[in-house]
């Protein structure tokens, strides 16, 4: 007993030193699913996963779950056992006292007795090679063959037990297995007559003792015997591995991929490659009672534990190195690999740490204290690490011995943000605070804002292959130094972002600028000053819409982009064809959580946050550890996703999915509802699409997964939708549907008929009304000018009685006096007359006074516009007992004199109106001016206007409207008036 303990030990403590390294992604209930504990899944043509649960079956898209249960699907049993799709694209669900059920036409048949499967429960569907469904059911075995069901069970040599598994093998046969033995059979190419007589038994049963079989692409059967080991069976022979003896085999699953999952108590056990690997504990997830194991067509597995959901696995395309890597912190600032091959992470309050070739864990090293923030590290020539920190200075660490450096510039507490090595054994050191320093044993030289460079934080240094010094900015722009001299790149002669970090000088030797904004490449073909050819930009209008805070290029030459959204291949061509402008749509590789990354966000702002080493491994900064990646093994995802279109809306209610959408003239809103189905990394595909016929180009939408339109044109239409996965690979051909959309009743040809009829008919008739209309408008323009010839004869009448009875009396007793005074011969006579005569003049001229008052008022031209109806209101207050009510603004020089007198002229006759028609009490004027308009609002509560208006009124609206104004008056019978101008 203590020999089989200590082998099982054994064997356990091996295989998990083989575990593979795999990153798991879990769904369960809170993310859609109907139950937790999963008992099927398969995969349909169109993509989705289809999970089978105990209460309920879902489908999957890889970011949303479509649930089918007793409450929405009445007809579904909630008991999902087994789901299979045919060659010809039929879904068959069994059930656990439901029977079968088949999903065609996005709704579920129920299929009984009727149609010629009586049994509840479904163990196992699965087709052998001719097409052929078989059904393992509690009542024997069904086959689904020639549209119709054939029952094979006791009567045709089958156990009277349920028949709990159907395993097709790859020449045609199938077998069956039952609770104590499992039946190789072939069901005849011509069935008889005689059911019976169909089936054809191939080898003699075997016992497995009741558990899973499983059968591999060379035909082989592979089982687990209890405290036997696992069982591979060729034929009658059997071969046993009796390395799972002490672990107790259960259930064998045998994937596309030919990979063999062994369940057992203490874990899933996977033999590959005559390896074993044990997976008790699976990126945190207890996976000691798996139900189930599937892979999906892009090599993906999908596993169901017990009670714990659908969970994902991929093998991990990075390795992280965190605190349990021996690291101090987990937040990375830089790091590097020296000649030796050593390598150097520097954190964030974590001092900095080394791993030597082949070491297993990093160590640190007693810089200062384990709080120091390291933010930049070079090797120079001799040999020695060369370290800044974050407001502590620089260090040499030589040999081992770590000492201080205080060059021309630095102190004990300067904050350094790069440090790069030239080959002729000197340093290049930017300090955070404007400066940068050359040292190189004899020479120490400082470039700060004395000699020209920006008074801004520095965060970058590159040394080009040509000496050159290029330096990013916070809010400066980038600074270069060549051969001594200092020049500029910022907005103003090119930059895309005055906040930019230099990233790499590439294979071409370009330097390439990153900021938010996108990245930038500098071509090497002249000075900076005046040179508008030399900056090609690549960002959001070229499909790259992330942040590239870090910036390298493998030895392939393919560059490599850590931003916020995970880490991003881009192949060479590809990128300096968009930043040429001939390629207009980037595709590249994603590598985010799915892929192992512990973040997505890569820290920014530093070239050095991101380093190679000598093994062509690229290492990248985040604040949750360094995340290392070997490009050679990064496995693309050549699976172009599935473009389906699952819904169409029309005002946001759903429409059947037919060839063509028939829109109507009163609906107004579609919406197109989308998916694209790609397991890898679904949050990263992103989708075009293009309403052909309305859109004249492909719209990028990221990953929004719907499209609306509103108010289309009749006429057709075609919707097209296309994605893109993670590593850049389109489904070009995509998913489309037609649309038509009915033109309104009066847009339609026998509408126009009807209007032409209708023209030639009634249509001389309306020509008639309006030709009356005219007339009687003419006659009312003639009536008009009639009353207005009548007025100005009026007022000419009126002026030559008032000079003739009034001005031209008052001059004749005038003369009259003056010729009395002059016979007179007295002098208190002469002066009585002339008294008189004095007053006579003086009422002649307030006469005159009135008259020319009443021709114009003097005051517009003396007082304004402004004043003089302040004026009218003033002589209003002061000659009736009418309360008057008054706020008027200043809008002195926003009338032409022509329109200050017309504006005079109706405000006067309104006045008229109130004082001698309206018998109001009150008067409230309002004139007031805003940015384009003068508004003034008289109103009464007088008895109102009769229908009968008289002249003055017209003549209101005659004056308005030959200057554009907008005059209305509104009155109703003893309710007041109002009158209102718009200017």
């Amino acid at each position: 007993m203590k020999i089989k303990i200590i082998l099982s030990l054994f064997l356990l403590a091996f295989c998990s030193a083989q575990t593979k390294n795999f990153v798991a992604r879990q769904w369960n209930i809170e993310d859609g699913l109907p139950q937790s504990s999963i008992r099927c899944i398969t995969q349909t043509h169109d993509g989705y996963l289809w999970i089978g649960t105990w209460n309920g079956l879902a489908r999957f898209d890889g970011v949303r779950m479509t649930v089918f249960n007793a409450l929405n699907t009445p007809k579904l049993h909630p008991s999902i056992i087994d789901i299979y799709e045919d060659k010809q694209h039929r879904l068959w669900i069994g059930t656990d006292g439901g029977g079968l059920l088949q999903y065609k036409n996005d709704s579920l048949v129920w299929l009984d007795s009727a149609d010629g499967i009586p049994a509840k429960v479904i163990n196992s569907i699965k087709e052998d090679s001719a097409g052929n469904v078989w059904f393992g059911t509690d009542n024997g075995v069904f086959i689904y063959t020639e549209n119709r069901f054939i029952h094979f069970s006791t009567a045709n040599g089958f156990p009277n037990f349920p028949a709990t598994w159907v395993i097709p093998s790859r020449d045609g046969s199938m077998y069956v297995q039952f609770i104590r033995a499992v039946f190789h059979v072939r069901l005849s190419s011509k069935p008889a007559e005689k059911l019976g007589d169909s089936l054809i038994f191939l080898d003699e049963p075997f016992s497995t003792g009741g558990y899973r079989i499983d059968v591999d692409t060379s035909g082989a059967v592979w089982y687990s015997v209890k405290e036997k080991g696992v069982v591979k069976r060729i034929g009658s022979n059997e071969y046993i591995d009796k390395r799972f003896a002490n672990v107790n085999p259960k259930e064998i699953f045998i994937l596309p991929n030919q990979q063999k999952w062994v369940m057992t108590p203490q874990g899933v056990y996977l033999l590959e490659n005559n390896e074993i690997h044990n997976h008790r504990i699976i990126d945190g997830i207890d996976c000691s009672s798996i139900t189930s194991v599937f892979e999906d067509r892009e090599g993906i597995l999908w596993i169901a534990v017990e009670g714990a959901g659908l969970i994902r696995l991929r093998a991990k395309q990075v390795e992280t190195i965190t605190v349990s890597g021996g690291l101090q912190t987990n937040e990375i600032m830089c790091g590097m690999e020296d000649r030796a091959g050593t390598v150097w992470i520097g954190t964030w309050l974590g001092g900095l740490s080394y791993r030597k070739p082949g070491g297993k864990k990093f160590a640190a090293v007693p810089l200062l204290s384990n709080g120091t923030s390291i933010m930049a590290m070079s090797q120079s020539v001799d040999g020695m690490i060369w370290v800044g920190t974050w407001a502590h200075g620089v260090y040499i660490i030589d040999h081992g011995k770590v000492k201080k450096f205080l060059g021309k510039g630095l102190t004990d507490v300067i904050t350094i943000r790069s440090i790069v090595s030239d080959p002729r054994g000197g340093v290049w050191i930017a300090s955070a605070y404007g400066a940068i320093g050359y040292y190189n044993g004899e020479e120490e030289k400082i470039w700060d804002s004395q000699n020209g460079l920006p008074n801004f934080m520095i965060n970058s240094l590159l040394l080009a292959k040509n000496g050159d010094i290029w330096s990013g900015t916070d809010g400066g722009g980038v600074i270069r130094i060549s051969k001594g001299i200092v020049s500029i790149l910022n907005s103003s002669n090119g930059l895309i972002d005055n906040f930019v970090h230099v990233s790499i000088e590439d294979n071409n030797r370009a330097v390439w600028l990153a900021s938010r904004r996108g990245l930038q490449r500098y071509l090497p073909v002249g000075s900076l000053a005046g040179n508008n050819g030399m900056l090609s930009t690549v960002n959001s209008k070229h499909g790259f819409d992330d942040d590239p805070a870090q910036f390298t290029q493998d030895v392939e030459g393919n560059y490599w982009i850590g931003g916020t959204h995970g880490i991003h291949r881009i192949r060479n061509r590809d990128l300096n064809e968009a930043a040429d402008g001939t390629l207009p749509s980037l595709s590249y590789l994603t590598i985010g959580k799915s892929d192992g990354m512990p973040v997505l966000e890569c820290s920014g702002g530093n070239n050095q946050h991101v380093w190679k080493t000598s093994d062509s491994a690229l290492w990248f900064s985040t604040t949750h550890g360094a995340v290392r990646i070997d490009p050679r093994s990064v496995a693309s995802n050549p699976v172009p996703p599935g473009v389906i279109i699952e819904q169409v809306q029309i005002e946001n209610l759903p429409v059947a999915l037919d060839s063509e959408i028939i829109i109507h003239p009163q609906e107004t809103k579609i919406e197109f509802h989308y998916t694209g189905i790609n397991f890898s990394a679904p949050e990263h595909i992103r989708f075009k699409y293009i309403l052909e016929g309305f859109d004249d180009h492909w719209r990028d939408v990221a990953n929004v997964r719907f499209a609306q339109y509103t108010n289309l044109a009749p006429g057709r239409y075609t919707f097209r939708v296309k994605a893109v996965n993670n590593a850049g690979i389109w489904n070009e051909e995509g998913a489309s549907i037609d649309l038509l959309v009915l033109p309104p009743f009066y847009a339609t040809w026998w509408f126009r008929a009807l209007f032409v009829i209708f023209f030639f008919t009634v249509g001389p008739s309306i020509y008639f009304l309006r030709v009356r209309q005219l007339k009687r408008e003419k006659e009312k323009q003639v009536e008009f000018s009639r009353r207005l010839i009548e007025s100005q004869e009026s007022e000419r009448k009126r002026i030559a009685g008032e000079l003739h009875d009034g001005l031209g009396q008052n001059l004749l007793i005038i003369k009259n006096k003056l010729l009395v005074a002059l016979s007179s011969k007295k002098t208190d006579g002469e002066s009585h007359h002339i008294e008189e005569a004095s007053d006579v003049v003086s009422s002649t001229i307030e006469e005159v006074r009135s008259i020319s008052h009443n021709l114009r008022p003097h005051q517009l031209d003396q007082l304004g516009i402004t004043k003089t109806l302040r004026s009218i209101v003033r002589q209003a207050k002061e000659s009736t007992p009418i309360e008057f009510s008054t706020e008027i603004q200043d809008i002195d020089g926003a009338l032409s004199s022509e329109e200050e007198i017309n504006l005079f002229r109706i405000v006067q006759e309104a006045f008229n109106n109130i004082i001698k028609h309206s018998g109001a009490t009150k008067v409230n004027i309002n004139i007031f001016q805003n940015e384009n308009s003068i508004t003034v609002k008289i109103s009464d509560n007088g008895k109102g206007i009769s229908s009968s208006a008289g002249f003055g009124i017209s003549g209101m609206h005659e004056r308005a409207k030959m200057f554009g104004w907008k005059l209305i008056i509104e009155s109703n019978p003893n309710q007041g008036t109002s009158l209102s101008i718009i200017l």
